[in-house]
Order: structure tokens, then C-alpha cells, then sequence
């Protein structure tokens, strides 16, 4: 494939807007326009703001500016910590990513106690 003057070769078209997992299975919204590259998990455009999460005081809204990449304060080692679209507190310099902020809080399996 040929890349266009103005196309980003590592941007992957099948990539979630929000999240970095692709959608390429399950639900999700996409823009029917050929040029475009908006795809959003339903599970992603589900969170709304401001976003309580028990892993911060304040609450949280998306006020990240476009190109801007933020680290998440909860996953900042790991591969997934550099997210395009992230939860910010406006009252200090904590930031969540979206991946964090659909985890569930608490998991349980039928062996534990």
C-alpha cells in the first residue's frame, strides 16, 4: 500500500479513538466516510465526565489537547501508558488513561475469599 503526503503510516486505522485496542471485533461506532478514521468501543463511549474513579480525590474530565500524550499515573510502566485521550484532573496534575478507567474496581473468582 502506498501512504498518502498527509497519512500517518503508524496510525492504524482499526485502532479505537479512546483506547488502544483495536475494533476490529465486538461493537463499536465508526464514521462511514472513506477518508475517515473515527472508530469508538461502545464500552468507551459509555464513560462520561466528569468521571469519579476511586483511584483519585477529584474528579476527572477528558480536557486533553489534540496531539497531546499524557502518561496515566496508574499504569505508568507499563506499554499501554502513553493514551490519546485521557481523564485529567483539573485541580492537580493526575491523569487516567481509558483503559484504567474501564477496569473494573474489583474482580472476583469463585476460589477466592
Amino acid at each position: 500500500n502506498l501512504v498518502g503526503e498527509n497519512e500517518n503510516p503508524f496510525i492504524n486505522r482499526n485502532r479505537c479513538l479512546a483506547c488502544p485496542w483495536f475494533c476490529t471485533a465486538g461493537f463499536f461506532y465508526e464514521c462511514s466516510k472513506e477518508d475517515c478514521r473515527f472508530k469508538l468501543h461502545v464500552q468507551c463511549a459509555t464513560i462520561s465526565e466528569p468521571l469519579d474513579h476511586e483511584s483519585h480525590m477529584h474528579p476527572l474530565f477528558l480536557t486533553s489537547k489534540p496531539g497531546e500524550r499524557r502518561t496515566c499515573r496508574v499504569c505508568k510502566g507499563s506499554r499501554l501508558a502513553y493514551s490519546r485521550e485521557t481523564f485529567n484532573c483539573i485541580e492537580c496534575d493526575f491523569c487516567l488513561c481509558f483503559t484504567c478507567a474501564t477496569l473494573p474496581q474489583k474482580v472476583r473468582y469463585k476460589h477466592d475469599k
